[in-house]
């Protein structure tokens, strides 16, 4: 790849539109800043400078880089796939400098394969889309039924694939897509000899696009249930598309997720769909998979703050339980997971196609933690009217809690439940203590442990805490906790709200070298300060050895007539620990504003260590040819070292200690030469 091709991809490319595609970025002066989309992080330590078309994350990642660096590592892309793809977005064609013939057309085939399944996308959304409004059912079913209007069908592209074999297939033929493309997209399926057919027929079709706004696979959802015929189907996987690293409706989402700092995530389509028409624009939705890691991590981009919706059964109990798990194990510290308590009966997409859109905001207001969703969930399998169904919901609700994390966590749940105890009428306080009581039996052994081995009556029966086999009900099990004060293995955490963010780390007070050092460099980067600074400033001004080899490589540009930005690209191009150095240097905001009077103090003060460190080097060296002279040593074979020599270093160091003298006392020939 040539250099001129590298930088006019830089030239054309904004980094922060950029980087506004995986995380939102709010503008602080002259940058950007944001959370880090490479890691959970709830304070921003993301910053963007446009000008030098840099970034660096200044939390855990502590690593940053120019547009290339970016999209390598947001997308999992070698250097040449991130510049491929960052060329073709720029509508530059790159030349392949020193790749071998085979390289080359393995990185056309590789890339003009993505190409060619983005475009076969595009046109079945155009197709199905088309199709929708000439298919009276199908369209009944949306707008009536279903009650879209006119504009949410056009918002998300919805449309409908007819009930045809060949449909789909026919119009990409007619469009100049080959066939090899249509089925890599997801979008035909081979037959035993070798023709294809459309993957789908007769459904209500929901185009899928990522945050860039490319069509990278559909859903369908069947409109007459037909025997062995899934209720939805999604595409497979493909070179474009992967389920676990997508989110329904995130390209529209996204913007309101970070303005609320708060994301809903429903289970369909057609959740998503009516809730955005009813004006809950944060709704989105999994692809017919639990959440994963890449979820996570994806969401962490825009909020902290995740509700989800699952129905209050089985089967959503153990996806509640599996979400809270998945966000603990991806550094979940700095999330808030909270469910939605949805009334009996009801969905997002029933509510608000109904009109009750104020019933579902406040089950959103209302959501509660995984815990409490859980209790609640159990609450409806007992019969709370006589004292054995009491007895039955406070045994498993004990082990339900004895899993949460916090006291005061544990404490307000206890309250909740407190009202189903059999001895209620006794009064809430003798209940309370009561129920704190057994549970600190519970978890900490005792008569617990007991009890534990009495047979199950009907309801959840507290497992011995060393055992290891697996639990009912989808709980992980209770590690060993012999002995006073043994602790307890803490399973899933106190989602009702996030956990305190750790004190910051204070790192230790510079010295004043550095600060003067650092002042220094940040003035003569700065377009305001840098015309006074470049002249003055010298390369051994600095203790630091990245920042002489930053002002070495950098100050002739300066002095070119180069912008700051410019020359300190050009300095660090070749150096990736030089490019480090100046990004932590000049995106960091931990510095006070530059003024006059401080640079002027701080370029002075170089000066004068300058020459003090050059005057202490001359006075030496004038002593080691004194005391040779004295030892009788024929030194005039000792190049720079005759008594001439020693003269003139003696003038040179009595010229340093007058400039010296003329800095200290604001003389006008105090600048350093």
């Amino acid at each position: 790849m040539e250099d001129q091709e590298k930088e006019a991809i830089r030239q054309r490319t904004d980094i922060v539109e950029l980087v506004s595609a995986y995380t939102p970025l709010k503008k602080t002066g002259n940058r950007w800043k944001g959370c880090c989309p490479f890691h959970s992080e709830k304070t921003p330590s993301f910053t963007v400078d446009p000008e030098r078309g840099r970034w660096h994350c200044f939390g855990a990642c502590s690593t940053g880089g120019d547009i290339f660096t970016f999209l390598e590592r947001a997308e999992n892309l070698s250097f040449m796939e991130a510049a491929e793809r960052l060329a073709a977005k720029a509508g530059i064609t790159l030349s392949r400098k020193g790749a071998t013939p085979a390289e080359r057309e393995a990185a056309d085939r590789s890339r003009t394969e993505r190409d060619r399944v983005f475009n076969a996308n595009a046109l079945a959304a155009r197709f199905f889309q088309t199709v929708l409004r000439k298919a009276p059912l199908a369209f009944e079913y949306a707008y009536q039924k279903r009650k879209l209007s006119s504009q949410t069908l056009d918002d998300f592209a919805v449309g409908y694939a007819p009930d045809e074999w060949e449909a789909l297939s026919r119009y990409l033929h007619g469009q100049g897509v080959f066939l090899e493309d249509a089925e890599r997209a997801g979008l035909l399926t081979r037959r035993g000899d070798g023709s294809a057919y459309d993957r789908f027929r007769a459904r209500l079709i929901f185009p899928i696009v990522d945050v860039q706004e490319r069509v990278v696979a559909f859903g369908g959802r069947i409109l007459v249930p037909a025997e062995n015929a899934p209720k939805y189907l999604n595409s497979p996987e493909t070179p474009v598309f992967s389920k676990s690293k997508t989110l329904y409706a995130l390209n529209r989402a996204r913007k309101t997720i970070a303005e609320k700092d708060q994301a809903v995530i429903v289970e369909g389509y057609m959740d998503v769909v009516a809730c955005h028409q009813a004006g809950f624009t944060n709704v989105i939705a999994t692809l017919g998979t639990s959440l994963t890691d890449e979820h996570v991590r994806l969401l962490g981009r825009y909020t902290k703050n995740v509700v989800l919706s699952f129905d209050a059964d089985d089967a959503g109990i153990r996806a509640a339980l599996r979400s809270a798990e998945l966000f603990t194990a991806a550094g979940a510290n700095a999330f808030s997971l909270k469910v939605l308590n949805l009334p009996s009966g009801e969905d997002p997409d029933s509510l608000v196609t109904a009109g009750n859109t104020g019933a579902f905001q406040r089950a959103i207001d209302e959501a509660m933690s995984v815990s409490e969703f859980h209790l609640q969930a159990i609450l409806k399998r007992h019969d709370t009217q006589n004292p054995a169904g009491r007895e039955q919901y406070m045994r498993e609700a004990l082990g339900i809690i004895a899993e949460v994390r916090g006291a005061m966590e544990q404490d307000r749940l206890i309250q909740k439940i407190a009202r189903y105890h059999p001895s209620w009428e006794r009064g809430s306080v003798h209940v309370e203590e009561s129920l704190r009581a057994e549970l600190r039996r519970l978890r900490f052994g005792g008569a617990a442990q007991a009890d534990a081995q009495q047979p199950e009556r009907g309801g959840y029966t507290p497992r011995p805490q060393n055992q290891s086999g697996g639990n009912s009900g989808g709980y992980p099990a209770r590690q060993n906790t012999q002995g006073r004060g043994g602790g307890f293995a803490q399973t899933f955490r106190q989602w009702n709200a996030p956990p305190p963010e750790p004190p910051p780390t204070i790192a230790p007070e510079a010295t004043a070298d550095a600060k003067a050092e650092r002042t220094v460099l940040l003035a003569l980067f700065h377009p305001e300060w840098t015309q006074i600074v470049q002249n003055r400033v010298r390369p051994a001004f600095f203790g630091d050895a990245r920042a002489t080899a930053l002002v070495e490589r950098a100050l002739p540009a300066l002095l070119a007539g180069h912008s700051p930005a410019s020359a300190v690209n050009g300095a660090t191009e070749s150096s990736a620990e030089l490019a480090t150095f100046a990004d932590k240097l000049l995106l960091s905001d931990a510095d006070e504003p530059l003024n006059l009077q401080a640079i002027e103090d701080c370029l002075l003060f170089l000066a004068e260590r300058q020459g003090k460190r050059q005057a202490r080097n001359l006075s030496q060296q004038i002593e080691e040819s004194s005391f040779a002279q004295k030892q009788n040593k024929d030194i005039s074979t000792e190049a720079g070292k005759t008594p001439a020599a020693d003269e003139e270093r003696l003038r040179q160091w009595q010229q340093t200690m007058e400039t010296l003298k003329r800095a200290r006392t604001g003389g006008a020939d105090g600048k350093p030469g």
